[in-house]
């Protein structure tokens, strides 16, 4: 295993950081594997997957199961992930599941139960030489792409892949890609998208969770008002106030329950009275 500082001049694909591996390396296999402080970084080129894979279990006292499945070459390169985050990436053609380290139940509170990966097999349409560069070139993937600002899309008729690179973009500490990735599903749409923006309604950023509402509003129907219900109970007044706005344009039953709720419990006047209006509305048929 070879240990190092990954290189500078990072580029988002995919929600990723990639470094450039300059050429006298690149015509031989690299792989370097790093955890601290409870986070993954990988820079690898042409290296094997499986002895990839098996390398992070060493280092991460992962608990592996089913790596002889794997086959193939990966070019992946990420700094300070967690494991969920970096298996989604390195496995993204592979079915699979992660189970992340538990706390033991004991008196004392000693004892954990170790992460576990366990490899399925690849998909349907595997990617036999894994290279993330390649990867966002070919269509049925997803691309969570631009830092912040341009186009911004998510496509891909894999649902997991899909899930696995929105919670990749929603969980990166750069506050301009988690807002890209807002915009994105709220472009995309559907009730893997509203699920996903359940997640950014939690985000630390204010501006962020006010997105969200946004996306959801936009994408509308039932499933997304009941998406907003984490919104109406908010600590920022100014969020709870977008959120009764919003589940008013959106209507349907579920709007009306969470506004019902509101008009009852809120412990701000002004936002029980906003809720109250919306339902009138919804009543009258505005």
């Amino acid at each position: 295993m070879r240990r190092g500082h990954p290189y500078a001049l990072p580029a988002l694909v995919c929600g990723l950081w990639l470094w450039p591996v300059p050429s006298v390396v690149a015509a031989q296999p690299v792989q370097l594997v790093h955890l601290s402080e409870g986070r993954l970084t990988v820079a690898a080129h042409d290296a094997a997957l499986r002895a990839l894979v098996e390398d992070i279990s060493r280092e991460t006292g992962l608990d592996l199961a089913g790596d002889e499945r794997l086959r193939g070459e990966v070019t992946v390169r990420f700094r300070r992930r967690t494991l969920e985050d970096g298996f989604a990436l390195i496995l993204a053609g592979w079915r699979y599941t992660f189970t992340p380290e538990a706390v033991a139940a004991s008196d004392d509170g000693d004892g954990s139960t170790p992460a576990r990966l366990r490899v399925l097999g690849p998909r349907r349409m595997p990617v036999p030489t894994a290279d993330v560069d390649e990867r966002v070139d070919q269509p049925a993937r997803p691309s969570m792409v631009a830092r912040g600002r341009g186009d911004a899309r998510v496509d891909s008729d894999d649902q997991a892949i899909v899930r696995r690179a929105g919670l990749a973009a929603l969980r990166d500490p750069d506050r301009g890609v988690r807002a890209t990735a807002v915009k994105a599903l709220a472009a995309r749409g559907g009730d893997d998208a509203v699920s996903l923006l359940e997640l950014a309604l939690r985000d630390s950023d204010l501006g962020i969770r006010l997105d969200a509402i946004e996306a959801l509003r936009t994408i509308g129907g039932d499933r997304a008002a009941r998406g907003l219900t984490a919104a109406v109970h908010d600590r920022s007044r100014r969020l709870r106030l977008r959120a009764v706005d919003a589940l008013g344009a959106i209507g349907g039953p579920t709007a009306r329950q969470l506004l019902d709720y509101v008009q009852a419990v809120d412990r701000d006047r002004t936002v029980r009275t906003v809720a109250v209006q919306e339902l009138a509305n919804l009543r009258a048929g505005h």
